[in-house]
């Protein structure tokens, strides 16, 4: 996946456990997260929990070979952001996700600043 995208657009940080993301998004809240449902140390469902719970909405897109409808309902109940299945053109469908997160973020923080400025 960090192949897939352009890293003059983003800044990619890649962990491979759910503890090293936690970790990682305790320390920046902010970031959109690319999350697979398979981890070593733990449930990517129950990763997705902790991160809301962190920062409630954040733009988390979970990536999985797991094309299974139960596991995307639970994934989208838990709050993620997208949900987008392993395939051929995978990096198109995650630059595009990424693409609309980042725009309603951006479209969130600016209407966030015009409400304190009122």
């Amino acid at each position: 996946m960090r192949r897939a995208l352009d890293p003059a657009q983003w800044i990619v940080e890649h962990v491979t456990r759910g503890s090293a993301a936690i970790q990682s998004f305790t320390q920046d809240p902010f970031q959109i997260v690319l999350l697979d449902l398979t981890l070593p140390d733990m449930d990517g469902l129950s990763v997705l929990r902790q991160l809301e719970r962190i920062q409630p909405g954040c733009a988390v897109i979970v990536v999985t070979a797991r094309e299974e409808v139960p596991v995307t309902v639970a994934a989208m109940q838990e709050g993620a952001w997208d949900y987008v299945v392993k395939g051929d053109d995978l990096g198109v469908r995650i630059r595009d996700s990424l693409e609309r997160a980042w725009a309603k973020r951006m479209s969130d923080a600016e209407a966030a600043l015009i409400e304190q400025t009122k």
